[in-house]
């Protein structure tokens, strides 16, 4: 039996790896998309994002503050509000433009896909 060696990652590759390793769920993106807007306190956020679990949204933010793209803010006698931080900020085009690419495709090419396995 032959053992598998795992192959390095082409060094071209390892930037697009780290971005997407960054945004590895599905709510990163919309917490972040969510904070482009403006700041926001847990309860807030939660209120906007309804169909994402408490525990996760406090998990995902945990991972987004560790990871730098989000910054939370103690109040004296105000609850931790979560606004991007500059490398966050810097997504936020790029979340315009999946969001864009998003809205194309489900009005675009699904219905066309949608049509080819009803037939």
């Amino acid at each position: 039996m032959t053992a598998t060696i795992a192959q390095p990652q082409p060094t071209e590759l390892r930037p697009l790896n780290t971005a997407l390793s960054l945004l590895d769920s599905p709510w990163k993106p919309l917490i972040l998309h969510r904070l482009a807007d403006h700041d926001y306190r847990l309860a807030e956020l939660q209120r906007t994002l309804t169909a994402c679990p408490p525990a996760t949204l406090t998990t995902q933010l945990t991972q987004l503050v560790r990871d730098q793209l989000v910054v939370a803010t103690n109040g004296p006698a105000a609850p931790t509000s979560y606004s991007l931080s500059r490398a966050g900020r810097s997504l936020v085009p790029l979340l315009l433009a999946l969001n864009r690419w998003g809205r194309t495709y489900l009005n675009e090419i699904q219905p066309v896909t949608s049509a080819h396995h009803d037939a």
